[in-house]
């Protein structure tokens, strides 16, 4: 009988062990803002898939935590924190300035990203400046969702189309362009993609408040780059691309095309002379049958 209930011991000692490695953490989650409770914080051990959520009062209680582990406090709009694992842990979330206070450019005002309550999408330059496009409203593809781009896939991008959730109308469906507070109805073609600083596309029918029906396909606002006091600083930027024919056509040259123009209107009975290309024909009919002598052309058309 005592060699069994040192046996019992042996076993249960580990297992006492295990346990007192893990603990406890509770506390409560607070606003930097206004010192209030925030519930449905995320309070997750790092590294782990072990988390809970504060309560309506901001508190909370995560159980089995490790020694030595970190303690994960999230909040959406707020910065996240880590601390160590302890029995109490009373965090207060500061605001994540870096998300709140983007400005955006509405059309008379600017305001902060978080303040604005219409439909508006703010595109990153630095990842629109990688593309080496020289239509930015090209390089807007896949970037802002509910815009769609087509072009005919000219190099200057000049015949590209925008529109902003779906077509609303029968006739114009391109979006108005603000440049620099100026509205415009010509191309982004026209600008150079560096000159850029800000793209925000306004795309609710709040935009129509500001510019009126010429809003109703949506707003691209477009702030150029401006003189700031400092250093001088030059950045330069060049590309090269080279384009071949996959398959060139044999065409004619102008003295074949003068001699295939004379045969079709000869074929027709029609004058050769006669045509509004500038080719004359010396020509004879020679026993019944047309004959060709020369071909000329007064105006230069083709070598």
């Amino acid at each position: 009988m005592k060699y069994k209930i040192i046996l019992y011991l042996c076993l249960l000692l580990p297992m006492l062990a295990a346990t007192a490695q893990d603990m406890q953490v509770k506390g409560t989650v607070l606003s930097g803002e206004d010192n209030l409770p925030l519930p449905g914080a995320t309070v997750m051990v790092q590294g782990t898939t072990q988390a809970t959520m504060t309560d309506i009062d901001g508190t909370y209680t995560l159980t089995g935590v490790p020694q030595g582990a970190t303690i994960q406090i999230s909040y959406t709009g707020y910065a996240t924190q880590s601390i160590a694992a302890q029995a109490t842990i009373d965090v207060t979330l500061q605001p994540d300035q870096t998300e709140i206070e983007t400005i955006v450019v509405t059309g008379y005002s600017s305001q902060r990203k978080a303040d604005i309550t219409g439909a508006v999408a703010v595109v990153d330059m630095a990842e629109l400046n990688k593309q080496t496009e020289p239509n930015p409203l090209k390089a807007l593809q896949g970037r802002v969702a509910g815009v769609r781009v087509t072009t005919d896939g000219s190099p200057s991008g000049g015949n590209t189309g925008i529109v902003i959730r779906g077509v609303g109308t029968l006739n114009n469906t391109s979006p108005l362009l603000v440049i620099d507070g100026v509205p415009t109805k010509s191309g982004m073609h026209e600008l150079n993609p560096n000159d850029i600083e800000t793209i925000q596309v306004l795309k609710d029918a709040s935009s129509a408040s500001i510019y009126g029906s010429r809003a109703s396909n949506g707003v691209i606002i477009i702030t150029t780059k401006k003189g700031k006091e400092g250093k001088m600083r030059i950045n330069f930027n060049t590309y090269t691309s080279i384009a071949n024919y996959a398959n060139r056509l044999k065409v004619l040259n102008a003295e074949q095309y003068g001699q295939a123009l004379w045969q079709a209107n000869v074929n027709d009975g029609l004058d050769p002379n006669n045509n509004n290309l500038s080719y004359q024909f010396n020509w004879s009919v020679n026993n019944g049958r047309p004959t060709l002598n020369n071909v000329l052309v007064p105006e230069y058309l083709d070598a």
